[in-house]
C-alpha cells in the first residue's frame, strides 16, 4: 500500500520530497517533506509532516512554520528535515532553515489513549513549542548558517537517568559542527554543547541514541560524514553515558576503513561519507548488547557496516560490511545506505531484528533479513575435582588417570524454539606436549564425548593443562530470488555461528595435603654423615687412600609441616668419585655427570612428619691424596613453600691421605771403611734405605707418597716401591 500526495490537494507539493523521511511509533506513520511550500510562486519551503494510520490513511498534518509571520527568518524553515518520537509522548521536527539558517526544532505533544489494550496515538491541538535560540545566560546557541535541526533525537542521556533530554545537531556551527542537548520541559532549556573536532566534518549531521552496553542508560553516537584524512572519509563519535553525556565526556572515534590507493580510487573513498546515516540495529548476534549499522552511501555504489556493541563501547572493527556492488540484484543499486532503519521490526518473526536500507538514487529500499545466531557451547562433565596421584587406578599406566566427558550443545542465541539443521564441528584435545584427541562430527542439539586423561607427572603443584579447541563450519547463505513474488528462504537453516573457532583451557588439579588455602608449606630437616672416622686434630672426616674402597653418605630427611612436593636431595661430589648406588630405603638416585652431582628423590610428596633414611654409596678409589680439604655439599629442596631453609644444607669436610708404616736404615759406603777423613775434603757418603714394613695397610702397590721428608734428607718426586732402596749423598 502506498500514500500519494496530489498537487490538487495542497499547493506546492511537486518538489516537497515527501517520503524522504519516515518515522513510526508502531501505531501510526509520520511522513515528512521538508521542501513543502504553500504557494507555487513562492520559493520558500516551510516543510511539513503528515500523519497516516497503520492502513496509510490520512489523519492530520503538521506545518509548524505556517503560523509564523512570513519573512526571511522562517521562509526556508524546512521542518521535517529530521524527526523523532520522544519517549515522553511528543513528536519532534528539525527545521535547520529557521532564523536565517541558525536552525531549531519544534515539539508537538501527542495524546496517548489506551483502547482495547492497544496504544493509539493522536496528534493533539496544542501549540507547537520551539526550541530556544539562546542559552540561559542570553548568548546564542548557534550562529547563522549552523543548520541546527539537521538531526534531532530524544533519550535518557542526562545526569538524571529518569529524565528525557532532546538532542539536535548543527553540522555547520563554527565550521566544525556541534550537538546541543536540551531538557524536555516545555521551555526546553539548553543544557550542553558538544563541538566537533575538524573543519567541515559536518559533525552532528546524524545522531543515534541507543543503549550500547545494556547498562540501562542511553548512549549517543554522532556522525561526521565529511571527516577526512588520507584514505578516510567519515567518522562516528561514540559517547558512553556513565554519569550523563556532556562536553567533558571523551568519545570513542571510529573512522571509515582506510583503503589502499588502488581501492580508494576505484571506490572514490574520499567521498564515502561514512556516518551519513546510522541506526540502532538491535541485538543482531544475541550477545545481549545492541549493535549499530552505519551507512557510507558514496563508497562506490554504497556500503553499510555493522558494529557490535560490547560491555565497554562499540567494537572498533566492523563485524560485517555489505557492499551494493556485491548484491545479486537485477538492477544497479546506487547511494546504497543513504538512509537506514532498524531495531524496531522483525519481518520474518525469527526473533532477530531486520534492517531496511535506502538506496534513493535507485528508487529502492532493501530489506535485509537477519540470520539466526547459534552458540556452540560446551561443558565438562564427570570432571574430578582433584586427581589423587597416590591412588592407582585400574589399567592406569601413569600416576594421573581420570575420565571426563565433554558435552557440546548447539542452541540459538535467541528464540530457543527455532530449529536448525545439523552443523559440522571439528575438535581436538591436547596436553602441554602432545595431541590426545582429534575428530569431526555433526551436531544437531547435543553430543557427548568421553575422554580419558593419563600422564606420568612429577609436578603435583602445577595442575594438568588440557586445551580443548573446536571449529564450526557454517553453511554458505542461500541464493536469493530478487524478482517480485520471489520465495524468501528459511534463514533458520543458515545460522551464523558465534565464535566460529574457540579454545578453552582446562585445569585438573592434584589432591594436596596443604590445608584450606591449597598452598603447601613444608619444613624439611636434613641430617648427613659419612661412614668414616674423624681426624684427631679436627672434625674432618678422613679418607685413607688404598684402604677405604667405598664411601657411604648416610642421610636422613624429615618433613615437619605440610606436603613437600618434589622433595629432592643433591650431593656435590669430586669428579673422580664414582657413584655405586643406594642403601637402606628404596630411594631412586642418579649421578648428573656434567655437574658432578648425585640427585635423589626423597618424596613426591613427602608427607607431614615422615622421615626418610638412606645411604648413597660412592667409589673413592680414584681419589688422590691432597693437602686441601674436600667439601661434600648436601642439600634438599622442594617445590612447596619451604618455611625454614636454614637446616636444608649440610657440608661434610673430607681429608684424603695415604697412611702406611715406613722403615728407614742408613750406613756409610763400604769404600770409606777404615779410611781417615780428609781434613780438606770434609765429606763422606751415606746410603739411606726407606722400606715399607707393613704392606697390608696399602693394598694397592702402586700407591706411594710423592715425597718423603726425613730431617735434612729430601727425596723429591721419587716413587719408592716395596723393598726398593733410595740413596743420597750427605755433605758434612
Amino acid at each position: 500500500m502506498t500514500y500519494n500526495c496530489h498537487a490538487g490537494v495542497v499547493l506546492g507539493t511537486e518538489t516537497q520530497k515527501l517520503n524522504e523521511l519516515v518515522r513510526s511509533p508502531k501505531t501510526s506513520v509520520e511522513v515528512c517533506g521538508h521542501l513543502h511550500k504553500r504557494l507555487i510562486a513562492s520559493h520558500s519551503g516551510h516543510g511539513r509532516c503528515i500523519k497516516l494510520s497503520n492502513s496509510l490513511e490520512f489523519e492530520s498534518q503538521t506545518i509548524p512554520c505556517q503560523s509564523i509571520i512570513p519573512g526571511t527568518e522562517y521562509a526556508f524553515c524546512q521542518a521535517g528535515t529530521s524527526a523523532d518520537f520522544s519517549p515522553e509522548g511528543s513528536f519532534l521536527m528539525g527545521a535547520p532553515g529557521s532564523k536565517n539558517w541558525r536552525g531549531t526544532f519544534f515539539k508537538r505533544f501527542i495524546s496517548k489513549v489506551i483502547t482495547n489494550e492497544e496504544d493509539v496515538f493522536n496528534i493533539s491541538i496544542e501549540t507547537d513549542h520551539f526550541a530556544p535560540f539562546t542559552k540561559p545566560d542570553g548568548s546564542n546557541i548557534t550562529n547563522m548558517y549552523s543548520y541546527l535541526g539537521m538531526s534531532v533525537r530524544s533519550g535518557y542521556v542526562g545526569s538524571d537517568p529518569s529524565k528525557i533530554m532532546h538532542i539536535s545537531g548543527a553540522p555547520r556551527s563554527k565550521e566544525v559542527g556541534q550537538v546541543d542537548i536540551y531538557n524536555s520541559d516545555e521551555q526546553m532549556i539548553h543544557q550542553h554543547t558538544i563541538h566537533g573536532e575538524q573543519f567541515g566534518s559536518y559533525f552532528g549531521h546524524e545522531i543515534v541514541i541507543m543503549d550500547i552496553n545494556s547498562d540501562g542508560k542511553d548512549d549517543m553516537i554522532v556522525g561526521a560524514p565529511f571527516y577526512r584524512k588520507q584514505g578516510i572519509c567519515g567518522a562516528i563519535y561514540v559517547y558512553m553515558n556513565e554519569k550523563g553525556i556532556t562536553n567533558k565526556v571523551t568519545p570513542q572515534k571510529i573512522t571509515s576503513r582506510k583503503m589502499m590507493d588502488t581501492e580508494c580510487e576505484k571506490l572514490n573513498c574520499l567521498d564515502a561519507r561514512f556516518g551519513f546515516s546510522m541506526a540502532s540495529a538491535g541485538d543482531l548476534d544475541g550477545d545481549g548488547f545492541n549493535d549499530l549499522v552505519v551507512g557510507a552511501p558514496y563508497e562506490g555504489q554504497g556500503a553499510i557496516y555493522i558494529f557490535h556493541g560490547r560491555r565497554s563501547d562499540l567494537s572498533p572493527e566492523p563485524a560485517q560490511r555489505i557492499y551494493a556492488g556485491d548484491l545479486k540484484t537485477p538492477f544497479k543499486a546506487l547511494a546504497f545506505g543513504s538512509s537506514l532503519a532498524g531495531s524496531g521490526f522483525d519481518v520474518d518473526g525469527n526473533g532477530y531484528p531486520d534492517i531496511l536500507v535506502g538506496s534513493y538514487a535507485s528508487d529502492t529500499a532493501f530489506l535485509f533479513f537477519s540470520r539466526p545466531v547459534a552458540n556452540v557451547k560446551f561443558r565438562f562433565e564427570n570432571l574430578p575435582k582433584f586427581v589423587d596421584p597416590m591412588k592407582k587406578e585400574e589399567n592406569c599406566k601413569g600416576n594421573a588417570c581420570f575420565t571426563m566427558r565433554v558435552c557440546f550443545i548447539l542452541s540459538p542465541a535467541k528464540n530457543p524454539s527455532n530449529t536448525m539443521s545439523k552443523l559440522l564441528l571439528s575438535y581436538s584435545v591436547e596436553t602441554d606436549t602432545e595431541p590426545r584427541v582429534r575428530s569431526q562430527f555433526y551436531i544437531e542439539k547435543r553430543l557427548n564425548i568421553n575422554f580419558s586423561g593419563q600422564d606420568n607427572i612429577r609436578d603435583y603443584l602445577r595442575p594438568l593443562t588440557y586445551q580443548l579447541t573446536f571449529q564450526a563450519f557454517e553453511k554458505s547463505g542461500p541464493t536469493i530470488d530478487y524478482q517480485p513474488g520471489g520465495t524468501i528462504p528459511n534463514y533458520n537453516d543458515y545460522p551464523v555461528i558465534v565464535g566460529v573457532k574457540a579454545s578453552h583451557i582446562l585445569l585438573v588439579h592434584f589432591r594436596k595435603n596443604c590445608g584450606d588455602d591449597e598452598v603447601c608449606s613444608s619444613n624439611l630437616k636434613l641430617q648427613a654423615s659419612l661412614n668414616l672416622t674423624r681426624s684427631a686434630d679436627s672434625s674432618n672426616y678422613v679418607l685413607r687412600v688404598g684402604q677405604d674402597r667405598e664411601l657411604e653418605v648416610k642421610l636422613a630427611v624429615e618433613n615437619k609441616l605440610e606436603d613437600a612436593h618434589q622433595a629432592n636431595l643433591y650431593i656435590t661430589v669430586p669428579a673422580n668419585f664414582g657413584f655405586i648406588g643406594t642403601s637402606g630405603k628404596d630411594t631412586v638416585c642418579s649421578k648428573l655427570e656434567e655437574q658432578n652431582v648425585v640427585e635423589c628423590s626423597v618424596g613426591n610428596p613427602l608427607p607431614p612428619n615422615e622421615r626418610v633414611e638412606f645411604g648413597v654409596r660412592l667409589d673413592p678409589r680414584m681419589a688422590l691424596p691432597s693437602k686441601e680439604v674436600i667439601d661434600l655439599k648436601v642439600m634438599v629442596n622442594t617445590t612447596s613453600n619451604e618455611m625454614d631453609s636454614k637446616d636444608n644444607e649440610v657440608t661434610l669436610k673430607l681429608e684424603v691421605i695415604v697412611e702406611t708404616d715406613l722403615g728407614i736404615r742408613g750406613f756409610k759406603k763400604e769404600q770409606n771403611k777404615g779410611k781417615k777423613l780428609d781434613e780438606n775434603n770434609k765429606s763422606t757418603s751415606f746410603r739411606i734405605c726407606v722400606e715399607k714394613n707393613d704392606l697390608n695397610k696399602i693394598r694397592d702397590p702402586n700407591i706411594w707418597p710423592s715425597g718423603v721428608i726425613l730431617r735434612d734428607w729430601i727425596f723429591n718426586q721419587q716413587t719408592v716401591r716395596a723393598g726398593q732402596r733410595v740413596t743420597s749423598k750427605y755433605q758434612q
